[in-house]
């Protein structure tokens, strides 16, 4: 929300991402991420993501801007940071993103108000048991492994419970 609101009003000026993976900061473990935020009036931001020193920050590839409008695009759901590690991967997301709506788009950032101009649905889970039982044929006569006669169309339906990485006896309840 706050980086979001930062976008909206033309006040992010830049944003530059550090790995503390050259010791920087000797007591602090290499793994840990650190950022310097610039604030104030900007009609584009500068980015720099994955930089270990700042000598770095001299390579012109490690660095880009993005507008207010080409972060919406890329984000516009959270509006957060789109995180790149060159200006070739940034330019070349901000061009896809130009040319293509995306998926769907929460426009009120309220539950249950969206643009959805691919007409896209999904679900969180695949097929249940319990819920999707009505879409499921039994056909114990078919003489087949699993039920299935292959040449009507069909497909077994294997669930969890009936596979394991190293034993392919799990494939039954038997």
């Amino acid at each position: 929300m706050f980086f979001g609101s930062l976008v909206e009003t033309s006040r992010l000026a830049q944003l530059i991402d550090f790995e503390n993976r050259e010791r920087l900061f000797p007591a602090v473990d290499s793994r840990m991420k650190f950022s310097i935020l610039s604030i104030g009036p900007a009609n584009r931001a500068s980015f720099a993501f994955f930089l270990t020193n700042t000598a770095q920050l001299a390579h012109e590839e490690r660095r880009f801007t993005l507008t207010p409008n080409e972060i919406a695009r890329v984000n516009p759901n959270t509006m957060t940071a789109p995180v790149f590690r060159s200006r070739a991967d940034a330019k070349l997301t901000a061009s896809l993103y130009a040319r293509s709506p995306i998926l769907i788009e929460d426009v009120s950032r309220e539950i249950g108000r969206e643009k959805n101009p691919w007409g896209f649905t999904y679900q969180t889970k695949m097929f249940d048991m319990a819920d999707s039982s009505h879409l499921f044929l039994k056909t114990p006569n078919s003489g087949l492994e699993g039920g299935a006669d292959v040449s009507s169309g069909l497909s077994p339906l294997y669930e969890a419970k009936m596979i394991h990485q190293f034993d392919h006896r799990w494939a039954s309840f038997d």
